[in-house]
């Protein structure tokens, strides 16, 4: 088992290493400077969020929360900052969930429901 952590370090360090989450780091320090922009960002990530879990759980999702996350998705969209850093942290969870799929894919784990969160 301390085989395995001392990897999971490893990967770690070289995540926090890349290009990407550099990237990622710039425009979260920025992002923090405005606390306007930030609570936008936050907000639109929380409803993101909620109705990604209300679909998991088979609950249907109104055409008018469907309305709010587009909306708030265009207003995040319409500031640079705010749209680097959702478009730069959604590469850190991607590359994060391409790892986790590869574990899993290597391993025998029965873990299908993974792929339709995606």
């Amino acid at each position: 088992m301390d085989n395995i952590k001392e990897f999971a370090d490893k990967l770690a360090k070289e995540i926090e290493q890349s290009q990407e989450y550099k990237k990622y780091l710039e425009y979260k320090v920025e992002l923090e400077k405005n606390s306007e922009l930030k609570d936008l960002t936050d907000y639109y990530k929380k409803i993101k969020a909620d109705i990604e879990i209300r679909r998991i759980n088979g609950e249907t999702v109104s055409s008018s929360d469907e309305k709010l996350i587009e909306d708030t998705y265009s207003k995040v969209c319409s500031n640079e900052l705010c749209r680097n850093f959702i478009n730069s942290e959604k590469m850190i969870v991607i590359m994060i969930s391409d790892v986790y799929k590869t574990l899993v894919k290597n391993i025998s784990l029965d873990m299908e429901f993974f792929d339709k969160m995606n």
